[in-house]
């Protein structure tokens, strides 16, 4: 694939605070083939985000994709991150700090961080509590594909939901991360449809994440291959577990839900 010629910010701001909007930038990966040639391989979907000072939590993928953290600090000062990478057993791999100019971004491949390819969470803190934004960018290597995944978002103390659905061959994987250096005590609960019909609480089940830690939970294997419904989740502490539900497609077209 070419290099990239330039990096930069684009930043929206409504004129009034009650606005609504949507931000997105699709970028497109081509592979240069010579003298202004060159051959499409894939699209990717940047999602805009609103900044903030808030502990922000993303999945290492590894495998076979090539991640890269981006950060972005939308401040007109220099903002100081601490980037952690923990595997999924929570254990510590690296500690780094990055100083970013004011308006200023920092994309780095995480294999020049990391000893090894691992699967695990990055975890960023800023120093300032103000708009700092962060995503890990998954360019595949023998595939034709390119994910640009923002941070995972944060369950409160109330139960919160996810919906899925195993029907039309999707595997439906319920990913949960504790985003904290202390226990937390999680309680899961299903409420599907199978075959159209309501079964009420199929699933309830309490269970211990150690900090950092990451538990994947494979909703086919517990509601079977025609289900849709909810997942709800529930933790002690607000704002420490964080929760997505990722569905692949035969097709390995991947779309990702985070808890609300």
């Amino acid at each position: 694939m070419g290099s990239m010629k330039k990096t930069f910010i684009l930043r929206f701001k409504p004129n009034t605070v009650d606005s609504f909007a949507i931000l997105r930038n699709i970028a497109y990966i081509y592979k240069s083939l010579g003298e202004a040639k060159r051959e499409y391989l894939s699209a990717v979907q940047i999602e805009g985000a609103v900044g903030s000072g808030d502990r922000m939590i993303a999945e290492i993928t590894a495998d076979n994709l090539q991640d890269f953290l981006e950060l972005i600090n939308a401040l007109p000062a220099i903002n100081r991150t601490n980037v952690r990478a923990y595997d999924v057993r929570g254990l510590l791999l690296k500690t780094y700090a990055f100083s970013l100019p004011p308006n200023g971004f920092k994309g780095v491949a995480l294999r020049k961080l990391l000893p090894k390819l691992v699967k695990g969470v990055i975890v960023v803190d800023s120093a300032l509590t103000g708009d700092t934004v962060s995503s890990l960018k998954n360019y595949a290597k023998n595939k034709q594909m390119a994910q640009s995944l923002l941070p995972l978002s944060p369950v409160s103390r109330k139960v919160n939901a996810i919906a899925f659905n195993t029907a039309s061959a999707q595997t439906n994987v319920l990913t949960l991360v504790n985003g904290s250096d202390k226990e937390a005590r999680v309680r899961l609960s299903l409420y599907p449809k199978i075959a159209n019909v309501d079964m009420g609480q199929y699933f309830n089940a309490p269970f211990i994440m150690k900090p950092f830690t990451i538990v994947k939970i494979n909703l086919n294997a517990l509601v079977g291959g025609n289900a849709k419904g909810q997942a709800f989740i529930g933790a002690d502490q607000p704002n420490v577990v964080y929760a997505q539900v990722v569905r692949t497609s035969l097709e390995d077209l991947t779309v990702k839900y985070a808890a609300r």
